[in-house]
């Protein structure tokens, strides 16, 4: 059973847990790797420069200190449940976005050596549903570098759509997406 403060979710082929502090080096290894594409880069990295230390610290104090405002998981493999390979989170955001609250932004990122399996599509399917269900939130936003099709393609299988134009975020230009909670049990019903 999980809860706002001691969250793990399981899928087939996954285990998301909470991000610790003995997660840095896995942290330093993923940024290294999507440093080779500067369109695949998160915002994270954008925040915390290369410090992959100070950025686990944070994450484990955030989500003991405020769960609702921040959730930040682990992604890893059932078969290694201490090795990361990957991370998701949301963050709830206190601006407005298209005249509503902006509920909650989330984010996403793999190891280069664990793309192109489904695991980010995997991993966010159970997130969002958690999410959903724990918050009752009535939708969810992400944005995405204008060209990491690869991204796009994730929240359109989510259930994502294309919301307004681009915004710059991160120092540089994004596209902005939604998912209502309608939208996301759509695409859910049709894995």
């Amino acid at each position: 059973m999980n809860d706002v403060y001691n969250v793990r979710l399981e899928t087939s082929r996954l285990i998301l847990r909470e991000v610790r502090i003995e997660d840095k080096d896995d942290f330093e290894s993923l940024r290294l790797s999507t440093q080779m594409d500067p369109n695949t880069i998160q915002g994270i990295w954008y925040d915390y420069k290369s410090d992959s230390a100070k950025l686990c610290a944070d994450a484990v104090s955030d989500q003991k200190e405020n769960p609702r405002k921040r959730t930040f998981l682990a992604i890893t493999l059932k078969d290694s449940p201490d090795k990361f390979i990957g991370f998701i989170k949301t963050m709830l955001e206190e601006m407005i976005w298209e005249g509503k609250p902006a509920y909650v932004d989330l984010s996403y990122n793999i190891h280069a050596d664990y793309q192109n399996n489904g695991y980010v599509s995997e991993a966010a399917f159970a997130f969002i549903d958690y999410l959903f269900k724990t918050f009752n939130f009535d939708y969810i936003n992400a944005t995405s570098h204008i060209k990491n099709r690869p991204s796009h393609k994730v929240l359109y299988r989510l259930g994502f759509k294309r919301h307004g134009g681009v915004v710059k975020k991160y120092n540089s230009s994004r596209s902005k997406f939604e998912l209502t909670k309608e939208d996301f049990y759509k695409a859910l019903s049709k894995r």
